[in-house]
């Protein structure tokens, strides 16, 4: 603005609507003390873009004794747009939005810096791809996209803490389809680095017109590049804690052994699969409810008296029977621990079982074959018993016919040999 646009204009045309009543304090203060007076306020430029100002003024007197009122103004546009910047990232993320931290910094970098596109990548392998996490154009997010950064600006910004085209950056890379395609006159992007030093992400934003506070965007840039590169690391190591989780899950559900964690009244924390496959039951049938519940009557009493016997021992080796879900029973061996919180309370228990039904069948089907296996010993005992009786008695009775031939002075008819007759 030219300063005859200015003369003889007064102050509260340039000053935007919102911050009209900020200045009418400040001026009225003025006027009725007498003593300087500052404050921050927004002006409007001809091209309808705001400015942040420091306004300092103070009062004075026209040659005809009239009350002046002198102002001096200094733009403070970088320092508030640094404040905005960091007031964005201190309420954005965590548990303070549902919206992913990386589309709300897209969508505020276009804002701010009114760029026409904006993409934050991170670098995947050798760093010669990048996979973006959000794309943000003319208004509207974009689907997120794996690229090669060869022959773009953003090939040449990885491992420069910045790279800025503040014009005509088509020409110097006219193989960049992207750019191509949004007619693109500047470019300013950032290399996201991690906590050893080595590129990790990047974040890039281009213009259609040439780039006005090259200073200004690239403080900006740099600002929000150490809490995004941040933001990718956690986003890293939530990744890696999820699938540790699984595979610890899977191995978890997947044990040859049942498992089962009790509270301090007896009632299921937590069961893995092989439990549920054993007896036959879903998750949400168990989990809450009183383990006496799944046992035989007969044994529910016993475990009533065992269970504060395990808690006080810290551990327990035990055998019950347990009811299938379709009504069969279960012989279960258990092993149990007690866990205790740091202060030496107890937190749960933390049993393995194992199913003993086929043994313990076979061990009835032993006893029972046993058993059978005793009584013929026994009748084949009182046979041999009843034999042997039977023999000797025939042998006694051959003697006296022998005897009685031998009074007749007849010749023996039996010939008898060691208790035996022939």
């Amino acid at each position: 603005m030219n300063r005859a646009a200015l003369v003889r204009q007064p102050l509260t045309r340039f000053i935007f609507e919102e911050d009209q009543d900020v200045y009418y304090l400040h001026h009225k203060r003025l006027l009725a003390t007498g003593e300087p007076q500052e404050c921050e306020l927004r002006l409007i430029k001809p091209d309808g873009a705001l400015l942040w100002a420091h306004l300092a003024a103070t009062a004075a007197q026209a040659e005809d004794g009239a009350p002046l009122c002198r102002v001096v103004m200094s733009s403070i546009n970088e320092r508030k747009q640094r404040e905005a910047v960091l007031t964005f990232l201190a309420q954005t993320g965590g548990n303070s939005t549902d919206r992913p931290f990386f589309q709300s910094l897209a969508e505020y970098l276009a804002q701010s810096l009114e760029m026409d596109f904006v993409c934050i990548d991170r670098l995947e392998g050798d760093g010669l791809n990048a996979r973006t996490v959000a794309v943000y154009c003319d208004g509207h997010f974009e689907d997120n996209v794996t690229y090669a950064l060869k022959d773009t600006p953003c090939g040449d910004v990885v491992g420069k803490t910045v790279c800025c085209f503040p014009a005509s950056v088509c020409q110097f890379f006219p193989r960049d389809q992207v750019l191509q395609e949004l007619r693109a006159e500047s470019y300013i992007g950032v290399t996201l680095f991690g906590l050893a030093g080595q590129p990790i992400g990047l974040i890039a934003v281009i213009s259609r017109r040439p780039l006005a506070s090259r200073s200004q965007a690239e403080a900006i840039l740099q600002t929000v590049g150490l809490r995004a590169a941040s933001e990718l690391q956690r986003l890293d190591v939530e990744t890696a804690l999820r699938a540790s989780e699984d595979r610890l899950r899977s191995l978890f559900d997947q044990a040859p052994l049942g498992y089962q964690s009790l509270d301090e009244d007896g009632r299921f924390i937590e069961v893995n699969h092989t439990w549920l496959e054993t007896l036959g039951y879903r998750r949400e049938e168990v989990i809450g409810k009183w383990f006496g519940d799944f046992l035989a009557p007969e044994f529910s009493d016993a475990f009533r008296k065992r269970f504060p016997l395990f808690k006080a021992n810290g551990k327990i080796h035990s055998e019950f029977k347990m009811l299938h879900k379709n009504g069969e029973s279960r012989f279960i061996a258990f092993e149990g621990r007690i866990g205790h919180w740091p202060d030496g309370t107890f937190k749960q228990t933390h049993c393995i079982l194992s199913d003993i039904t086929a043994s313990k069948d076979a061990e009835a089907q032993k006893a029972v074959a046993f058993e059978a296996l005793q009584q013929e010993k026994d009748a084949l005992k009182r046979w041999q018993s009843l034999t042997v009786g039977r023999e000797l008695a025939m042998v006694e009775l051959k003697k006296e016919v022998n005897a009685l031939l031998k009074q007749a002075g007849q010749p023996d008819k039996y010939k008898i040999v060691e208790g035996r007759t022939e």
